[in-house]
């Protein structure tokens, strides 16, 4: 007789209640890839998706919350810990039927109310299998083709996607990720609404910690590392930067993507990046002058005339293109004028004048002080 053990998880029904079934999918295949050796495969006839991990015994006793089969990994974000146990809570909250086949063992998950607390709780229903099993496999019953399509999109491992391989991670260059933000190929969060976007993000976990309910705790640090995944691609990767540059042209005052980099040295005084920015920034504004406001005068001592001059909002589009060779070999073409001294630089000069007993030219100081409105 195969006697069934009755597990119940000590786990309110109402508990992370913001994951919906991405989320418990997500962390089933966080574990799995964690674990290694791994495959999924989904059937759209049975409306059956299987994760499974070869060489693998889930233990009963990873049920316990606080147990867990995590290995010591900088690169795992997680391993059959609590994550596990609350994807089979979701996803059974969900209606869906989730069933564990490991070892010898089945397991089916329902929802009952217990006799203990007198509340629904998550159940687990082990049965000994036939035979032993040498893998650890999930099915998740009753995902529609719908469900599953929808979930694919936040999974970088189940569809083709272009995308530019840096040390802290990928740079995904396709439309459909911009602004999207995955730890080791999994969605974990949208970049700030705030911010104008132009790629998408795949970072390595060991460079981003994540909160226990896999949100990224930081926005810092997430912001610093795209920054530094995109210096890193400057060399090797020249063809993303018309993204970049037609970004910082369009709004270049929140750009995520470099928004840390401009005090980087490396970043800065690179030749290629600063002049390909200036002879786009020429493209796109008919060879004006970039100043901070349109006004008929003196710019760090230059003459700017209005008409051939283009006012930049952004100051950091604006402090970038400063940087670059071709931005003051055109400066340098526009004539130069030594700026007149402010009229506490006059003062100052008048008092020095008389303390060596020279005469001081009040009339020029009354003038300057008229113009001033004093």
């Amino acid at each position: 007789m195969n006697e069934e053990k009755r597990i119940e998880l000590t786990i309110s029904t109402d508990y992370v209640q913001h994951w919906g079934v991405n989320e418990a999918l997500r962390e089933l295949f966080q574990n799995a890839i964690d674990a290694g050796d791994y495959m999924s495969k989904y059937d759209d006839h049975d409306n059956e998706l299987m994760i499974m991990n070869t060489g693998i015994d889930l233990s009963i006793d990873t049920l316990l919350l606080g147990n867990s089969s995590k290995r010591d990994d900088e690169d795992s974000i997680g391993q059959f810990g609590e994550g596990y146990k609350l994807a089979m809570l979701v996803l059974t909250r969900a209606g869906l039927d989730v069933e564990v086949r490991t070892g010898n063992q089945v397991w089916n998950t329902s929802i009952e109310k217990s006799d203990v607390f007198d509340q629904d709780v998550l159940v687990v229903k082990v049965k000994k299998s036939l035979a032993f099993q040498d893998y650890c496999a999930f099915y998740v019953d009753g995902l529609t083709p719908a469900m599953y399509d929808e979930y694919k999109q936040y999974n970088l491992h189940l569809h083709m996607y272009r995308s530019v391989v840096t040390k802290y991670g990928e740079i995904l260059t396709s439309e459909e990720h911009k602004g999207m933000v995955f730890v080791n190929g999994l969605f974990v969060t949208m970049l700030p609404e705030d911010l104008t976007h132009t790629f998408g993000y795949s970072i390595k976990s060991k460079y981003l910690e994540l909160t226990r309910d896999r949100a990224v705790p930081d926005r810092f640090e997430l912001l610093w590392h795209i920054s530094q995944m995109v210096r890193e691609s400057l060399e090797e990767h020249q063809e993303i930067w018309k993204d970049v540059f037609d970004t910082l042209l369009s709004d270049g005052s929140t750009l995520p993507d470099i928004m840390y980099l401009t005090g980087n040295k490396a970043f800065s005084s690179n030749s290629y990046f600063l002049d390909a920015l200036w002879e786009r920034f020429e493209e796109e504004n008919d060879g004006k002058f970039p100043v901070s406001g349109m006004s008929d005068d003196v710019f760090d001592g230059y003459h700017i005339p209005v008409e051939s001059a283009v006012s930049i909002d952004s100051s950091l589009l604006l402090n970038m293109i400063k940087r670059s060779n071709k931005y003051h070999d055109m400066l340098n073409s526009f004539e130069y004028k030594e700026p007149e001294p402010s009229l506490s630089e006059m003062l100052e000069e008048a008092k020095e004048q008389y303390d060596v007993g020279k005469a001081v030219d009040f009339d020029k100081m009354i003038v300057k002080a008229v113009e001033l409105g004093v």
